[in-house]
This record gives structure tokens, sequence and C-alpha cells, in this order.
């Protein structure tokens, strides 16, 4: 069954009350979302450079997800960060586009300091015959949307410590 508004938001209520750290928690809600959209596999890449590179994955079967990086244009992650939301095909053997990917994808764009850095997609083996339903599109948006404002704000983090760092040793080191 596809998910609903309330299946979604208690999966992002699980994923960010998660103890542990950031990885830990983007693993599970890797895990989760494959398993709620019925897809074999989900990842988090980056998609700077014009290349497409893994951060995170779930993939038990460990043969859908390149594990290096492969060039952007090769991946439907390539319309994804054009994209301001989610993007799905459903059957990659009837797509247009012409690009070596899984029989099924759906991704969002992932955006960290207001552009799109990466994607997070959840994907298949095997074609999908139904549509994605605006439920599950939701779904991967507003886990795309948590991802890039959980790094977003492990990155403020870092610089905040860095500056303060900096701080202490310019008082530590003035005379008084």
């Amino acid at each position: 069954t596809a998910p609903g508004a309330a299946d979604a938001g208690q999966l992002l209520h699980e994923v960010s009350v998660y103890p542990g750290p950031f990885d830990a928690r983007l693993a599970l809600a890797l895990e989760r979302m494959a398993g709620a959209l019925g897809l074999d596999a989900a990842v988090l890449a980056w998609t700077d450079d014009g290349a497409w590179a893994p951060h995170a994955t779930f993939d038990p079967s460990g043969g859908l997800v390149p594990l290096a990086p492969i060039p952007l244009a090769e991946t439907f992650c390539a319309v994804t960060t054009q994209s301001d939301g989610p993007f799905g095909v459903e059957d990659s053997t009837a797509n247009a586009l012409g690009v070596a990917a899984p029989a099924c994808y759906l991704g969002a764009p992932v955006f960290v300091g207001g552009r799109s850095a990466g994607t997070l997609s959840a994907l298949s083996g095997r074609p999908r015959r139904r549509g994605f339903p605006g439920a599950e599109r939701s779904l991967v948006e507003s886990l795309a949307r948590w991802a890039g404002s959980a790094i977003e704000g492990r990155r403020t983090s870092i610089a905040l410590q860095e500056r303060e760092a900096d701080l202490t040793a310019f008082f530590d080191a003035a005379p008084m």
C-alpha cells in the first residue's frame, strides 16, 4: 500500500528522534523510505562537479546502487537536480531520456545552502506498473528536505565551533 501523509509524518518523526549521529538517522531514513515505497534500494548522492557520488546507501542486494562516482548525465538524478520537487520514472525501458538507470526511480533534490547539492532517491531493478501517487512523492520530498536541513545544520554547527575556537585562541593570546 502507498504511504499516506500520516505515514510520512510518522517516518519523519521516527528519523528525527532516532538516537545517534546523523549518519545513523540517514541510514534509517533510506531503509524506511525504500520499504514504504516498496522499492529495493535508496541513496543520498552528491551531484557536484558533474558527477553523481553516493554518500549513503541502502541496497541489500548490493547490485542497484553504484558505489563509485559516475557522470551525472548518465543518471536520472541529472533531471532531479534541475527540478524543484520529486521526479519519477516507473519504467525506464519506456523512458525517452535514454540514460543508463535502474528500472524504476523516484527522487527529489536535496537543497543545502539554497542550492541543489544532491538527490535523495529510491529505486528498483523492476519496472513499476503503477505510478507514484502524491503521497509517495511527498514522502521522498519531505525526507529530501529533512536531509538538506540536517546537513545544513551540521555545516553551521561545524562553522560555529571553528569560529568559537578562533575566538578562544584570540582571547587566550590577548594580553590583559
